[in-house]
């Protein structure tokens, strides 16, 4: 081998040689731009949207219908199943959706500033509501298949269990006033015939009234004695079993005037 051969055989050993540390640079630029692109630090754009492998839209970052944001979670078939968005007054709401459409659960805030959650049934019908009032009391109404109220808890000063019929009357009211508990019972007219009250100092009552609201039968009982009087159709009491002064039991009738037995 002459030495033009060997020149030119180290040239070309060279080139390689040269050629390998360009795409080798080459390769460590690509990479560090790669681990870069994936680090952003802001996306801007009008809608947001996730698809799963079968190009189904499963997630959603948009604008609603009252110009706040809506965050929308569906399934595999791309039905809604719960969502965070801005409401009317201002505050957030997060629902959760059943594969009817109805949004079966929702909890967010009122205008107040007061949280509730309600439940609906599967065909959209509101049976049941947690919440609180303006002034931190708590309270739940409970309705029944057809979206009525039924049932009523409020927490406050005056707590009470309000009870209705499938027709909106208030059957019958448990309450507490100043340390005093009562319950009310009303019939189908909403006509209270039934009233069960206590005494600050302890002593019971009942009133069992007729359709009128009148008193007919009345239970008392004070620290000493009981007492039970009963009215006539006129709604004069004309009996009474009691105790006497002394202690004794007794039994009083009205006709024509009042007979001790």
């Amino acid at each position: 081998m002459n030495f033009k051969q060997k020149l030119g055989y180290m040239v070309i050993g060279c080139l390689f040689t040269i050629a390998g540390y360009i795409l080798a640079s080459l390769g460590g630029i690509t990479t560090h731009a790669q681990q870069n692109e994936q680090v952003i630090d802001k996306i801007v754009c009008r809608e947001l949207e996730v698809v799963n492998k079968e190009g189904t839209p499963i997630a959603m970052i948009t604008e609603g219908l009252v110009g706040g944001g809506v965050f929308v979670i569906t399934n595999k078939e791309g039905t809604p199943a719960a969502m965070i968005l801005a409401n009317e007054n201002g505050t957030g709401d997060f629902l959760v959706v059943n594969k009817l459409g109805f949004a079966v659960a929702k909890m967010g805030q009122d205008g107040f500033g007061t949280g509730f959650v309600t439940l609906k049934n599967k065909f959209g019908k509101q049976i049941a509501t947690l919440l609180g009032n303006n002034v931190g009391e708590g309270g739940m109404i409970l309705g029944d298949q057809s979206g009525k109220p039924r049932v009523q808890m409020i927490a406050s000063e005056s707590s009470g269990i309000n009870l209705y019929d499938k027709h909106g009357t208030e059957i019958i009211v448990i309450a507490e006033l100043v340390g005093k508990g009562g319950m009310v019972v009303n019939n189908a007219e909403g006509n209270t015939v039934v009233e069960i009250s206590s005494s600050k100092m302890g002593d019971g009552g009942m009133f069992i009234k007729n359709n009128e609201g009148k008193d007919k039968v009345t239970l008392i009982t004070s620290e000493n004695s009981g007492y039970v009087g009963i009215s006539s159709i006129k709604n004069k009491e004309v009996v009474i079993i009691g105790t006497s002064e002394s202690g004794d039991g007794l039994i009083q009738t009205y006709k024509g005037g009042w007979r001790t037995h």
